[in-house]
């Protein structure tokens, strides 16, 4: 995922403009999927390549890994015990499976 903030003001921009961007990507927010699952993981790569293109000023930000106490303010004791034990989690009809996860 790459997650891009710029510093320019929409009124402000012209064909002339040289937008300062900082993006936050990670090399571990791709992983190799089957080409016939649903979700199209390549679409990260393919905007971080298309980003490292800009001609403009840019500046990467590379993200640490979550630690648990920020991991258990957004999930539950319970999900994360499970997901961290390789537990089956139920999870809404169409969500995403990751390899090695079971369905």
């Amino acid at each position: 995922m790459v997650v891009v903030f710029t510093d320019a003001k929409a009124d402000r921009i012209s064909e002339n403009t040289v937008m300062s961007i900082a993006a936050v990507h990670h090399p571990g927010y791709t992983i190799d999927l089957p080409a016939s699952h649903p979700f199209p993981m390549a679409k990260f790569r393919v905007l971080r390549n298309q980003l490292g293109q800009h001609k403009g000023p840019i500046t990467w930000h590379q993200p640490s890994m979550a630690t648990p106490e920020q991991l258990q303010r957004v999930h539950t004791r319970a999900y994360l015990d499970a997901l961290m034990g390789g537990i089956s989690i139920a999870r809404p009809s169409g969500a995403v499976a990751f390899p090695g996860q079971r369905r």
